[in-house]
């Protein structure tokens, strides 16, 4: 156990501990503008939306943490903070064509797809595909757009201007229930194939998170 707690730790700490440097030494004033975000001098903090939730990064410590005002808000989990960080230091927000793409459109995707339905779609589709009424309810939270796909599909702000959506078709006797994700066309613009995964596992931890404050 103490091993595996070990091996946890520096599976965060090397990739946490290399994007730092690149965070501090970014122009604050240069990824606000690439990023969309705000950036505040007077506290010297970033100010960024992630899944509804708004948190205040401090420059240049990257000491992340939900906004003054976002009561109840959850903490951000290792790999969360990670992937806040990489957007900063490498996203970049551009305006949306007006089209979606699913994962394996995503530059790259193709060739995580596998990894990507066993990390996201399968996981989405066991944990809520058997209550899309629960789901429909917890989608509020996230000011979601209905959509007309599926039994129960939403799309929803990401980070910052960003938007996925997650489309849900319920389980029967004769087939078992399904999830598909699909990516503003801007997406590939703020994060690669690999992060769109993590993002995927963001978003449905989080709603995930959701519809169990519901029972």
């Amino acid at each position: 156990m103490i091993n595996m707690i070990k091996k946890t730790n520096r599976m965060f700490e090397t990739p946490y501990n290399h994007y730092l440097q690149s965070f501090r030494s970014l122009d604050p004033t240069e990824t606000a503008k690439r990023c969309a975000v705000p950036f505040d001098p007077g506290r010297s903090a970033f100010y960024v939306r992630l899944m509804g939730v708004l948190y205040e990064v401090l420059f240049p410590q990257f000491d992340a943490r939900a906004a003054e005002g976002e009561a109840e808000a959850p903490a951000l989990k290792n790999y969360e903070k990670i992937l806040l960080m990489r957007y900063l230091c490498e996203g970049r927000h551009v305006p949306r064509r007006g089209g979606q793409l699913s994962y394996d459109e995503i530059p790259n995707g193709a060739l995580y797809l596998s990894n990507f339905k066993n990390r996201c779609a399968r996981r989405a589709a066991r944990a809520l595909g058997g209550d899309i009424k629960s789901f429909e309810k917890a989608m509020t939270g996230f000011q979601a757009e209905r959509l007309p796909q599926g039994d129960a599909g939403f799309r929803f702000e990401f980070i910052g201007g960003i938007y996925m959506s997650v489309i849900l078709w319920e389980g029967d006797d004769e087939f078992e229930a399904s999830a598909q994700f699909m990516f503003d066309d801007n997406f590939p613009a703020a994060f690669t194939a690999e992060d769109a995964a993590v993002a995927g596992e963001i978003a449905v931890g989080r709603i995930c998170a959701a519809v169990s404050l519901l029972a």
